[in-house]
Parts: C-alpha cells; structure tokens; sequence
C-alpha cells in the first residue's frame, strides 16, 4: 500500500484501487482499496485523479512525490492510485474504460465520469496538476496534454 516502504507509513490523501478478489470496499487513512471491478467502475464515473505509477521507475517516483503535494494542498480533490506493476489487470482496465493510451507514470483527470485530460512522465508537477484540474486560478488549456505522445 501507499507509505510502505518509501513513505513510512504516512497518511495520503490517495485512493488506492487494489483488486483482491473480494466484494468489499474499506478505507484506512485516506486511502480506500477496492476489490472488485464494479468499484473501479463508480470512481470512474465520478470525478477523480488517476495516478498511474510504477514502483520501480525512478521518474514515477519524482511523479509520486508531485501527486502527494498536490493532493495535500488539494485534499477536496479525489486521488486514485493504481499500482501498474502489481495491478496490472487494473491499470488495462482504466486505459480500456477511460480510452486514454497506457503510460506510466500518467495522471488522468475524470471529472463527471468524462476524461477532461491527462499528463505524462515529466509533466507531472503540482502546478500542472492543478492547471489540469482547474484547482488553480490560471487554468490554461494549452499546457494540458491533448493525447499527443511524447
């Protein structure tokens, strides 16, 4: 889970989708993992920050560390993390579902269950976070990625 290790076990402003079989849904810390498809399903069609990152990629890591800003100065903004490595199926599933070409570490800004717009590897900053998500008084269009590749 978020904290183990890296993060020593700080409380995160993150949902973590984590698919163990189950038909539950807990939250401990601010972080609630979902064990099954139709809980993916719901926080996709509501509004939320998708953060795909991988815990063995030294650029996802500097990502991580944006996100958790972010998410920290935005805490009225829903976070969701899913693990690419370890939750593989989970993260096909939010490309599949959302439509949004894999990449890691991306974030993908849903908002009323419609993709308003992602970013990529190194675009992830707090202040691009927030310009994606309109959570700063300078939203601007022409800084979000429109599904171009880098």
């Amino acid at each position: 889970l978020i904290g183990a290790g890296m993060f020593g076990g700080m409380a995160f402003r993150f949902r973590q989708a984590v698919f163990t079989g189950g038909a539950s849904m807990s939250a401990t810390n601010h972080i609630e993992q979902f064990s099954d498809s139709d809980a993916l399903d719901a926080v996709l069609s509501g509004t939320t920050l998708v953060f795909k990152h991988s815990t063995q990629c030294p650029v996802s890591f500097a990502a991580h560390s944006q996100v958790r800003a972010f998410s920290e100065r935005h805490d009225h903004i829903p976070v969701t993390q899913v693990n690419v490595i370890e939750q593989r199926a989970v993260s096909n599933a939010v490309a599949n579902t959302l439509g949004v070409i894999h990449q890691s570490p991306q974030v993908i800004w849903v908002e009323d269950g419609e993709v308003r717009g992602w970013l990529n590897h190194h675009q992830i900053r707090e202040e691009t976070l927030e310009e994606l998500t309109g959570a700063s008084r300078s939203y601007s269009e022409s800084s979000l990625s429109s599904g171009q590749q880098e």
